[in-house]
């Protein structure tokens, strides 16, 4: 089954035994690729460092983890939530609770912003990126196959 534009939908494309076990690994895949690429995110950014060390990848905080806490060239926080299928209103949800815990807790003097990746985005979810001040990133995955002589 697809979403209005296209997109395989795997919650409802799998079993949820099947969907737990896929959805996860799809995330993992995107979060390292995405570390190791976070200009195409962001030309600038890089993950968080505390006491000497990069700490930004699944960053645990009161309620939640957020998938990658990142700084920008201006020295502000950026925060990264990651979705392997389409993003809903939920998905913002999440996103500015961990917006807001970065901005309470940890900006002394800096500003926070989020960033939502996903393949898509429900139309609810792009509305209220919009009114929070959250950036949208779509990713796509190519596959390519080749012949291999035997």
């Amino acid at each position: 089954m697809e979403d209005a534009k296209g997109f395989p939908n795997a919650e409802q494309q799998r079993s949820p035994e099947e969907a737990s076990q896929v959805i996860p690994a799809l995330e993992r895949d995107l979060e390292e690729f995405l570390v190791h690429n976070l200009d195409q995110v962001e030309p600038g950014l890089t993950l968080h460092w505390e006491e000497g060390r990069e700490v930004g990848r699944q960053y645990e905080i009161e309620g939640g983890r957020i998938d990658l806490l990142c700084v920008d060239s201006g020295g502000d926080y950026v925060v990264i939530e990651l979705k392997a299928c389409e993003a809903g209103d939920s998905a913002v949800g999440q996103l500015l609770g961990y917006v807001g815990y970065v901005r309470r807790r940890m900006c002394w003097g800096r500003k926070a912003r989020g960033v939502l990746v996903a393949p898509a985005f429900s139309e609810r979810a792009k509305y209220a990126a919009a009114l929070a001040g959250l950036a949208l990133r779509r990713y796509r995955i190519k596959y390519s196959l080749e012949v291999v002589e035997t």
